[in-house]
């Protein structure tokens, strides 16, 4: 009887889990004197939605939706209205603020927020973001980045559909290519439609859209081209020509020192990694969480292989990625840790790791003067 109650517990979920995702829109009559603030607010809950009707619906006019002039829009009677998939902050460090679309207000984001559609995500220096959306899709916005929640919608049995417009910046995105097959970045230069799991798309001051796939493959669209860009490879967009040929992107640099675990109560330490051919500058990361959310210390181009920094006692994590001439960012190389410890902390740890610290160095050291 109990497994019995199980399958029926796990048929039923699985019905309810699809009658979500391919559910048909509600289709509503407009009725003279609707407007379509007043439509969201009835069916959406928020009358600030109303442009995710009017763009549902191919709306170029929202003023015109009484039924007089309904005709003169190819006979459009009825109204489709969307299902919005929620987008909430699982993150917010450091400077995030939420510009709303509707008032214009700036609020500051906090985690456990949830973004609407239009609203504008504005990230300051030495600051973080994290989204995730209904479908555990996440993005990630670095520092001095501002991006617009243009559309996050459940689709009639194809799962959800999400766009987002890139003003200034750059964002990583994990996608959910199984439940999220229409997710696009756009930007004033070009498209990016993500067909894949995870990639990096930045924008920049003088108008260069950067697009570089870790895994799956993206499609990048501009000047009536379009180029189709698989896992490890990248291409840039320049106003008003198309799309570069694909790149292949730079191999992660391998990480020298400290090693990973190491323990040290000196304040002041150095990160050494290998030099990786065709590298024209390092991005380097230190955080406080694995997730690279709370970082603590960054350089975004360096030409050395090597940054030193003096630390607060903490726990953290570092990695390294590599930039070529094109300014294509690669993937990061995986995460070592290290511990800074307090003023008279005892961890017999430290002992061992300092010193394999000096015995690797001074094989490496050797093997240098060879």
């Amino acid at each position: 009887m109990k497994k019995l109650a199980s399958l029926i517990l796990v048929i039923c979920f699985t019905v309810i889990s699809l009658s979500l995702v391919s559910a048909e829109p509600k289709m509503i009559e407009v009725e003279s004197g609707d407007t379509l603030w007043g439509i969201a607010e009835k069916y959406l809950g928020d009358g600030r939605l109303w442009r995710a009707i009017a763009d549902y619906n191919n709306i170029k006019d929202p003023d015109l939706i009484y039924p007089g002039n309904l005709f003169e829009l190819k006979n459009l009677f009825e109204l489709k209205i969307p299902e919005i998939a929620r987008v909430k902050f699982t993150a917010a460090v450091g400077e995030v603020k939420i510009k709303k679309a509707e008032t214009k207000e700036i609020v500051e984001a906090k985690e456990g927020n949830y973004l609407q559609p239009y609203d504008e995500v504005i990230v300051g220096a030495n600051s973080r973001a994290e989204l995730k959306l209904e479908d555990k899709s996440t993005v990630r916005v670095k520092p001095e980045t501002s991006m617009r929640l243009k559309e996050s919608l459940r689709e009639d049995g194809q799962g959800i559909k999400t766009k987002i417009e890139l003003l200034l910046g750059r964002i990583s995105t994990r996608v959910n290519r199984l439940k999220n097959p229409k997710f696009e970045v756009e930007t004033p230069t070009g498209v990016c439609g993500i067909r894949g799991t995870y990639l990096l798309t930045e924008y920049t001051p003088d108008e260069i859209f950067k697009i570089s796939v870790f895994e799956g493959e993206a499609r990048a669209a501009a000047a009536g081209k379009e180029v189709d860009i698989p896992a490890g490879h990248g291409s840039q967009i320049v106003k008003g020509e198309p799309p570069s040929p694909p790149t292949p992107l730079l191999q992660p640099s391998e990480l020298l020192m400290p090693g990973n675990g190491y323990v040290t109560d000196l304040p002041a330490t150095s990160f050494d990694w290998k030099p990786v051919p065709g590298a024209v500058n390092y991005h380097f990361e230190l955080s406080r969480d694995k997730a690279f959310n709370d970082v603590a210390y960054e350089v975004k181009k360096t030409e050395a292989t090597s940054v030193a920094t003096t630390l607060k006692p903490d726990k953290y994590y570092w990695h390294v990625s590599s930039i070529d001439g094109f300014g294509l960012e690669g993937r990061f190389s995986q995460v070592r840790q290290v511990r800074i410890l307090k003023a008279g902390e005892k961890d017999y740890r430290s002992t061992i790791a300092g010193t394999i610290f000096i015995l690797v160095n001074a094989i490496l050291l050797s093997n240098v003067i060879r």
